[in-house]
């Protein structure tokens, strides 16, 4: 399911939202664990803690390692940090029946060529933590990166 984008007071909010048939804790594991993280997302340095820090290589394209500066940390609940200088990015998760409803959120000022991209790799990259919390081999596909950039262009 495509992001929700929805204008703000001050920027914007795309919102992805998964319910999962997994449990919190091993949901919260895959989006804090350092191993976990880079089954799906990247690798990975974390001091987890507010004010603490989250430093994420993206290992298949050059240029692009983050360091992050930990807003928000309430385990099993929510993980947001830095984005850059005027972004950020929110994990929430929810209990639910049989699993767990994962909120991705990015908080960002303004629209740019840059913000298709990144929502296009957040959609992507769910797509493959969907497959590693099932116990599948998954890799993140550039063809599918493609495809939701050109969606995510037209959506802003």
């Amino acid at each position: 399911m495509q992001a929700v984008i929805t204008k703000l007071e001050h920027g914007y909010e795309a919102q992805f939202d998964r319910h999962l048939k997994h449990p919190v804790e091993k949901v919260w594991t895959a989006i804090t664990d350092p191993d976990k993280l880079a089954k799906w997302l990247a690798s990975a340095k974390a001091d987890l803690r507010e004010g603490g820090s989250l430093e994420l290589t993206f290992d298949l394209t050059e240029g692009n390692a983050f360091a992050c500066r930990i807003t928000e940390y309430k385990p099993h609940a929510v993980l947001e940090f830095e984005w850059g200088p005027e972004e950020r990015v929110r994990f929430e998760l929810y209990p639910e029946d049989g699993g767990c409803q994962l909120v991705l959120k990015q908080l960002f000022e303004h629209k740019s060529g840059q913000t298709a991209k990144d929502l296009a790799g957040w959609h992507e990259h769910l797509e493959v933590l969907l497959a590693v919390l099932g116990g599948e081999p998954a890799a993140f596909s550039y063809g599918a990166w493609e495809s939701w950039h050109e969606a995510y262009l037209k959506l802003l």
